[in-house]
């Protein structure tokens, strides 16, 4: 392989834009628009959509394993839209080291100082929660969750990548240096 074709091919990795599942999310203006279709709010009693520590264990099939807890989503259906919002309303005043997040009816800390989340779904009226499948970034700062067969939500978040930029830069910069050397040396 050419070096110029592992340039390539680890610029279109590093550019991609899907997510695998158990993706990690955070709010883009201090709260989280959750946006469903309006069939998802006739079954509220089955149907559930809440967020959880980016810290909970995922288990096989995508099942959370939560050990903190979760904030449910509520929703609501106002003229054509249907949706939910989550305000991140900071540092918890009494546990400074847990940021806290709010449905309009609870508070729910989120176990580090940081608004870090994922999303989880429940179709059995909260017993089992699941992660999403992936998420894939769509405009104004939106993701669009895929749970399988379910519909999709679109979401107004960030999606935190794995990696962070910077480290990924110097990461990928090495590299390709290892490469011109290894390249240098066989010439």
């Amino acid at each position: 392989m050419k070096i110029s074709e592992l340039f390539i091919a680890a610029a279109l990795s590093l550019s991609a834009t899907v997510s695998t599942a158990s993706t990690i999310l955070s709010p883009t203006d201090g709260d989280v628009n959750f946006f469903v279709d309006a069939a998802f709010v006739d079954s509220p009693d089955l149907i559930r959509l809440a967020i959880f520590n980016d810290s909970e264990a995922v288990g096989p099939g995508g099942e959370i394993v939560s050990s903190t807890g979760w904030l449910e989503i509520v929703f609501a259906t106002v003229g054509p839209f249907t949706g939910g919002v989550i305000d991140f309303t900071g540092v918890n005043p009494v546990a400074p080291n847990n940021y806290q997040a709010s449905n309009g009816i609870s508070l729910f800390d989120l176990d580090s100082i940081n608004d870090n989340f994922i999303v989880g779904l429940s179709i059995n009226g909260g017993l089992n929660w699941y992660a999403d499948l992936g998420a894939a970034s769509v405009p104004a700062n939106s993701a669009l969750l895929s749970f399988g067969v379910t519909t999709p939500f679109v979401v107004d978040v960030r999606v935190v990548p794995a990696v962070p930029v910077p480290a990924a830069v110097w990461l990928f910069g090495s590299g390709l240096i290892g490469l011109v050397g290894v390249a240098r040396r066989r010439a």
